[in-house]
């Protein structure tokens, strides 16, 4: 759906998706083109689509193609604030999708520095939520955890792990502090 932006250089786009039963998706759906015409807004509201071939797919697509991938979760309703205030400092020259539902907002870039990285990380914790490196250089990678600067909690998250997998199976290396 196209969106009024905020200023003449922005370009939104809203998708909603419905899950659900066949009838309870219709209802969501008849339900939602009555609130958009009262809004005075239009939707173009398809029968289905595929999660990754349908509007989505070339949307996200942007996302891969970038050198640096970060993933910030925040409260659901937190996230529309971390969003404006961040996107013309943290955010510009990255490609973002935000999903407002789920409070979840990727960011991808193709350079990334320290200082924006450690930015992002307390933006993000400012907003009660964090930030999560998904994809980066190797060099940027073995200088940085994925998660961000350690955190007292994971000392306590590694003596369980050390209890509950003493041979150290269970996703080596995939844990805060690289455990």
């Amino acid at each position: 759906l196209p969106g009024a932006a905020t200023d003449s250089s922005d370009t939104w786009t809203l998708g909603v998706g419905f899950e659900g039963f066949g009838l309870q998706v219709t209802a969501q759906m008849d339900r939602l083109t009555r609130l958009y015409a009262r809004s005075g807004l239009t939707a173009d509201i398809p029968e289905s689509y595929d999660l990754y071939d349908g509007w989505i797919g070339p949307l996200s697509a942007h996302l891969v193609q970038e050198d640096f991938l970060c993933r910030i979760h925040c409260r659901p309703d937190r996230l529309p604030t971390f969003f404006l205030a961040q996107r013309a400092e943290l955010l510009p020259n990255a490609v973002a999708w935000a999903d407002f539902g789920s409070g979840c907002l990727w960011a991808a870039f193709n350079t990334l520095d320290d200082a924006r990285w450690h930015l992002l990380i307390k933006m993000a914790a400012r907003h009660q939520g964090h930030a999560l490196l998904v994809k980066a250089n190797e060099e940027f990678k073995q200088a940085h955890d994925v998660f961000g600067p350690p955190q007292t909690g994971w000392t306590i998250m590694h003596r369980v792990k050390a209890v509950l997998d003493p041979h150290n199976i269970f996703c080596p290396g995939r844990m805060p502090g690289r455990v």
